[in-house]
């Protein structure tokens, strides 16, 4: 670890890491490992898409400490490391219960054991409110960096970290280290929890951080919570970022992407601590270019590491915890059920029949970016839903007419944030066409939609504040928030359904979304 978070505009930090008697050359080996993603998955889970009976274990942060010992002492092309670095790249706490149910300490715990050096800031660090955050930030002992947030009450109150610059004097080389978060943060948060914040362009803050950093010689890497996309519209404008350690859009990169202009490249490790990044550099410190670059994401499975004892018992520790509110069995799973983004999921199909059962609704619609885990088989307990559905949103019925569905069914079926997981409805998307015209058929309650009828619908808060760019829902008229939370409306649901604990739950597939066509291809 580099030591205690750094709260000046430019941070600078002296770290000779050579040996006495050393020779310096003008080459230097790097190796950064990274996370991002992590939602608060500290345990291990079953591969359910592997394909094996039963399904092996990965994940988890037991593994993840055996599997970083391993990485911190292998050489990087053929010699040990001179500078080596661990960067999270946010998004760390909300998500599985042991994240969650601790509000994030727990995570700051974990990351203490694993010494991390810096991190980006995560959209869902501010699912609880900014005063969450920023207690996190007080006891994280590693800067936390988003260069375009803007705090109305002054810089600094946040906690967050500005640019770092570190000397390695031995080696004759000078990094510097930027970051910043997806500039979304209206669609993708409530305004609660970005209250007193203002979010500014990630290109921009990028780009004028890096000219920031006055000595050219340095060499700029930047940890960046923006999402695949962004990032490689950042590195391909920017000549002066050398690295991009991003997250948010939970991609398992491998190999890394390398602009063809600027050389920059851009690592990203999925999600839910399935794998740990290990980006290795060989750096020239004359001519102040990468010369050699290798990456690889390493799936975390506990036959190849074996969980380390200690990070063990305190993970075993911090969900007995948690465990005693959540072990409550609901339902049995009759099958593994995967989320789907683009297409219908059986979880899906699952949460928007709950809401509209909890609402008599005429139909019920579910961001498919909102559903955090898959339905594995088996016993169905609070935990299964809470890593399901971590959020604490509420069901929100409202009136929109049918022209107002159709607009609704239009923008999913463009794929931007997925497709609407739905209920009461069906609708035949072909992809091929123009985003706009896409939606060919549409159903509500087994009859044609009408334009010009008014629906009761159901939905949860946080798309109907508009998350996710779906605006329709902002607009719907008599809108009635329920104050019941998602997770128990599912959980009633499961109890309706099967009449006991140990009554089995089978999902179906009903073609309530079905796609035509293939989608234009897209620079990504």
């Amino acid at each position: 670890m580099i030591g205690r978070r750094l709260s000046l505009a430019i941070a600078f930090l002296s770290l000779p890491v050579l040996a006495e008697g050393r020779t310096v050359s003008p080459f230097v080996a790097i190796r950064i490992l990274h996370t991002n993603d992590i939602h608060g998955h500290i345990l291990p889970e079953p591969d359910l898409k592997s394909g094996v009976t039963p399904p092996a274990l990965f994940g988890g942060a037991a593994s993840l400490a055996t599997a970083m010992k391993r990485y911190r002492r292998e050489a990087v092309f053929g010699r040990p490391a001179d500078v080596l670095f661990y960067f999270d790249a946010g998004d760390f706490f909300q998500g599985a219960p042991e994240g969650t149910l601790t509000r994030g300490t727990a995570m700051i715990e974990l990351f203490d054991q694993l010494g991390l050096d810096f991190q980006a800031v995560g959209n869902h660090e501010f699912d609880f409110g900014v005063d969450t955050f920023k207690r996190l930030a007080d006891a994280a002992a590693w800067p936390m960096i988003a260069l375009n947030i803007e705090e109305e009450t002054g810089a600094g109150a946040l906690g967050l970290s500005k640019t770092i610059l570190m000397d390695f004097k031995k080696l004759d080389l000078r990094i510097a280290v930027i970051g910043w978060i997806t500039d979304e943060m209206a669609s993708l948060t409530t305004a609660e929890g970005r209250r007193g914040l203002t979010f500014h362009s990630a290109l921009e803050t990028a780009h004028r951080a890096a000219n920031a950093v006055r000595d050219t010689t340095a060499l700029i890497i930047a940890v960046s919570h923006a999402g695949l996309h962004e990032d490689t519209v950042i590195a391909n404008a920017d000549t002066r970022i050398h690295v991009i350690v991003g997250g948010h859009s939970h991609t398992a990169l491998s190999p890394y992407y390398k602009s063809d202009s600027t050389g920059a490249i851009v690592v990203q490790a999925g999600s839910h601590l399935r794998d740990l990044g290990v980006l290795d550099l060989l750096y020239n410190t004359k001519t102040h270019k990468i010369v050699r670059a290798n990456s690889r994401l390493i799936p975390l499975y506990e036959s190849e590491f074996p969980p380390d004892p200690a990070v063990r018992r305190w993970a075993q520790g911090v969900a007995q915890k948690v465990g005693k509110l959540l072990d409550e069995q609901v339902a049995v799973s009759a099958e593994d059920y995967l989320k789907e983004s683009d297409t219908e999921c059986v979880p899906g199909n699952l949460m928007t029949d709950a809401m509209r059962w909890a609402t008599g609704a005429d139909a019920a619609f579910q961001n498919s970016y909102g559903i955090r885990a898959d339905l594995a088989k088996g016993p169905i307990t609070l935990r299964t839903l809470f890593t399901m559905m971590p959020f604490d949103n509420t069901i929100v019925s409202m009136t929109l007419t049918g022209e107002q569905i159709l607009d609704l069914l239009e923008q999913s079926a463009s794929l931007e944030r997925g497709f609407l997981q739905m209920s009461g409805v069906r609708m035949i998307a072909d992809v091929s066409r123009p985003a706009g015209e896409r939606v060919v058929f549409a159903q509500v309650g087994g009859a044609d939609l009408q334009s010009n009828r008014s629906y009761r619908i159901a939905t949860n808060s946080f798309l109907a504040e508009g998350g996710d760019h779906f605006d329709v829902f902002p607009n719907g008229t008599d809108r009635k928030d329920s104050g019941r939370n998602m997770r128990d409306a599912i959980r009633d649901y499961l109890r309706h359904l099967t009449g006991s604990p140990q009554g089995v739950y089978q999902g179906r597939l009903e073609g309530r979304i079905q796609v035509l066509g293939a989608p234009p291809t897209r620079a990504r």
